[in-house]
């Protein structure tokens, strides 16, 4: 068998540092999407929210990664908020993507997030947010 805190803690790992590669990538293959696209459009108190809500998942993910209990307590109040705010601030257009990397790297984001939700809720891991 697999030890699953290990897993789970790779996981998480793996998680954070995918998030620096995503933003390379929206920034390399969209260079000019980005650079016309941050001058003409203002920061909004919803960005701004986003912002908060993101450090807060970051935080979030570091607290689950030492199995602190606020950690589990956080998760999904964050990812629910962080869902809403980014689906009200996002326009049709950002819904399109122009490339198909973009549409399965938003796949694999989902597919990460719900395996950490599992882990954490439905595993043998979450004896050890109790300790």
């Amino acid at each position: 068998m697999f030890d699953k805190i290990n897993v789970f803690k790779k996981l998480i790992i793996l998680y954070v540092l995918l998030v620096p590669f995503y933003i390379f990538l929206e920034l390399y293959l969209y260079p000019e999407e980005s650079i016309n696209d941050s001058s003409s459009e203002t920061f909004s108190t919803i960005d701004l929210i986003i912002l908060v809500l993101v450090i807060l998942y970051f935080y979030t993910l570091y607290k689950l990664y030492k199995f602190k209990s606020i950690g589990k307590t956080l998760l999904i109040p964050v990812l629910v908020l962080l869902e809403i705010f980014t689906f009200i601030s996002f326009t049709p257009e950002d819904y399109s993507y122009a490339h198909m990397l973009g549409y399965y790297l938003d796949y694999f984001d989902y597919f990460m997030t719900g395996m950490i939700v599992t882990f954490v809720y439905f595993t043998d891991v979450n004896k050890e947010f109790d300790k």
